[in-house]
């Protein structure tokens, strides 16, 4: 029986009415069981809903007397109400697409009169050749006590003989191409179609923003951004700098981020609640730890997504964020990617600069590396614990785990590792895009999935300078932390060693030591004062030398009244702030020849209180 277009319609609202009342529970809560069945090479389900009432005897008239009919294609999207919508049918093709980002996909049909002993199963063929199959339905006029029952592939259902089955199975990251679908009645095939299976988010669900859109500095000033070639300086706009921001707007959206007002989310808007909610560092960079407390856990960074498994991530957790090559540096701007064309296999992405290519390294140079972030019912342990390092210097970063991995670079010898899943290390260089000016350099190293013990991160010196050191927490409970490490020295070939140990149990604060303990106590004593500069006891400075700044740090159990400074026995703690947890700067003057400065402070030390006892020599000639 061939139908007109409106009576498809009516049909589509009228089955989906009727399969869609008894869908209660979330795809993702049936993840598990899907992936086992798939894998076991059964197909996951069949739901049954009786045809009764008004909406049933519509679909009787429009579909006549055959006993056996195709109804339609349908998918169960993760993004919005999480119930079958039909399959959709582009103008390119007549065959209907469901997208790798969706939950389940399949097939209804529609029975008349089932008589004692009918049987209905339903074959798949993948694109690859390889077959499943559901378990067969079969009707008894009477099954333990109860009339007219279908039974198999799901629950029991009794009552009726007229019945709508949905044959439905796991959709999300599974092999992409053309399915043909086949249906059985009583081992007689009596309908055969096909349907696609896209590699992408559906077009339009992630929504097109530009950056270029925001022009004026002054109303559309990105972060607290200026351009200091101008005396005063002058703001820099979201259209110069704002390509993580108008990326980042665009997945926030997708997972149903809003405005407090409920409006769709901007660029312009975004950049201000990320001012007021301390989003960006001090050097105008996305903390990226802190977007799950922004959107209230709906969305969190996930350091553990890679390119190499960028495909496969953003079919299970949405588009997610890749950067580029711009004016000579590899992550000089940052795009949105939502899938992969389906002809070239490149990636499709959604570009904040108008103009440009869809297809991810025809507009710009791709550089391969990734921001990852989760949205909403994706399952997960502690999602939000993490450590968010920036260096801001002449330097590298080279951090090793307490199981001994390694992630970060060594300039001494050119060797990257990237040994630990849940990590990466690279630098970021936002620029304009149509220029390439206001370049600033952040080493960016991600770290989360953290391990019980202690971490040791180098920085290794490339240039002769200073530098600063950003720690960014988040714990298991979305409180962010940050310690700063400002001006250091250092120099070419320098090794600085920084140690920490963080779980992210509420309330156990980040404690962040540095390389040099002092000496002359057991470690834990050690611990209470230790410094980045100097790095050992003895200092040789050069001749002329006047002052040297002392990089201490403070231990989490000291008692800050306790705390003394004697400078070549001249008291000068009134020059240092001892806090417990906190590190500081401190510039001391210095005279030629040997001069001694000797700083003590108690702590608690199991069940004791300690005394940690350094004395620092510095020499000049």
């Amino acid at each position: 029986m061939k139908l007109s277009q409106s009576s498809k319609i009516i049909i589509a609202g009228l089955l989906l009415a009727l399969a869609v009342v008894s869908s209660t529970s979330s795809a993702s809560a049936q993840v598990a069981e899907a992936a086992k069945q798939q894998h076991e090479n059964r197909l996951f389900g069949v739901q049954l809903s009786p045809l009764e009432g008004k909406a049933g005897a519509q679909i009787r008239a429009a579909l006549g007397p055959e006993r056996n009919q195709f109804l339609g294609f349908i998918r169960l999207p993760v993004e919005g109400s999480r119930l079958f919508v039909p399959m959709d049918v582009s103008e390119a093709s007549l065959i209907p697409n469901a997208y790798y980002r969706d939950a389940y996909m399949g097939a209804q049909i529609v029975t008349y009169g089932a008589e004692d002993g009918d049987t209905w199963t339903a074959i798949l063929k993948f694109p690859d050749g390889t077959t499943g199959s559901w378990a067969p339905i079969t009707f008894y006029s009477q099954y333990n006590g109860q009339e007219n029952c279908f039974v198999g592939g799901g629950p029991t259902s009794c009552g009726y003989t007229d019945y709508i089955l949905a044959w439905y199975t796991f959709a999300q990251c599974q092999p992409t191409g053309t399915y043909t679908i086949e249906f059985l009645f009583n081992g007689v095939k009596f309908d055969e179609r096909q349907f696609n299976l896209w590699p992408q988010i559906k077009d339009g669900l992630v929504p097109k923003l530009y950056q270029v859109d925001y022009k004026d500095p002054n109303l559309y000033q990105y972060a607290n951004a200026y351009d200091y070639n101008y005396d005063p300086p002058v703001p820099i706009s979201i259209a110069v700098k704002g390509c993580a921001l108008t990326a980042l707007a665009m997945v926030l959206s997708y997972h149903g981020v809003r405005l407090p007002n409920g409006s769709p989310i901007t660029p312009d808007e975004l950049n201000t609640l990320f001012k007021s909610s301390g989003v960006y560092t001090k050097r105008n960079d996305v903390n990226w730890l802190k977007i799950a407390p922004f959107t209230g856990g709906r969305v969190r960074f996930a350091a553990a997504i890679n390119f190499r498994n960028l495909n496969t991530n953003i079919c299970t957790f949405g588009p997610q964020l890749v950067t580029a090559w711009s004016h000579g540096e590899p992550t000089g701007h940052f795009l949105t990617a939502t899938g992969r064309d389906r002809t070239t296999q490149k990636f499709l992405i959604n570009d904040p600069v108008r103009d440009t290519s869809p297809l991810y390294g025809e507009s710009w140079t791709p550089s391969n590396s990734t921001r990852g972030f989760v949205g909403p019912a994706v399952p997960v342990t502690d999602p939000y614990t993490g450590v968010l390092i920036h260096l801001h210097s002449p330097a590298e970063l080279l951090l090793t785990d307490p199981q001994g991995r390694r992630v970060g670079l060594d300039p001494s010898t050119g060797q990257r590792y990237d040994e630990i899943a849940s990590a990466y290390y690279e630098a970021i260089n936002i620029s304009d895009p149509a220029t390439g000016q206001f370049r600033t350099e952040t080493k960016e190293l991600a770290l989360q999935g953290l391990v019980a013990g202690e971490y040791d991160l180098e920085v290794i010196g490339t240039g002769n300078g200073t530098y600063d050191l950003d720690f960014n927490t988040m714990d298991q409970q979305m409180n962010s932390g940050l310690i700063e490490v400002i001006d250091v020295p250092v120099t070419v070939g320098v090794r600085h060693h920084y140690r920490f140990e963080f779980l992210g149990q509420p309330g156990v604060p980040f404690a962040l030591r540095a390389g040099f303990h002092g000496g002359g106590q057991s470690s834990k004593v050690n611990s209470l004062l230790t410094y980045a500069a100097p790095l050992e006891s003895q200092t040789h400075l050069a001749a002329g030398t006047g002052t040297y700044a002392v990089n201490v740090f403070y231990g989490q159990n000291i008692l800050p009244q306790t705390f003394r400074a004697v400078l070549e026995g001249v008291d000068v703690t009134s020059m240092f702030h001892p806090a417990a947890g906190t590190n500081e700067r401190v510039t001391i003057p210095l005279v030629s020849g040997r001069n001694l400065l000797h700083l003590t402070v108690d702590g608690n030390v199991g069940t004791r209180v300690a005394s940690d006892s350094d004395r620092l020599v510095f020499v000049i000639p």
